[in-house]
């Protein structure tokens, strides 16, 4: 089809790191304005549970998201 693989892993990876870094980010200044002892209270594990319950389904894993990220509010 045209798609040069390699460079597409490549870019997503480089994407994945990128938002995973601007979460933390996001927890160290604006969340808590410091760092603290578990500060992510596994949330990581949650999200990779979320992934793997919505099938790796992109539309499923956004809804499911939403749907954690009200409920956690």
């Amino acid at each position: 089809m045209g798609v040069d693989v390699a460079r597409l892993r490549f870019t997503c990876v480089v994407l994945g790191g990128t938002l995973a870094g601007l979460g933390g980010t996001f927890l160290s200044t604006a969340y808590t304005s410091m760092w603290i002892e578990n500060m992510t209270a596994g949330r990581g594990w949650i999200a990779v549970a979320l992934v793997i319950f919505a099938m790796w389904d992109p539309l499923r894993a956004a809804f499911g998201a939403y749907l954690f990220g009200g409920v956690n509010a």
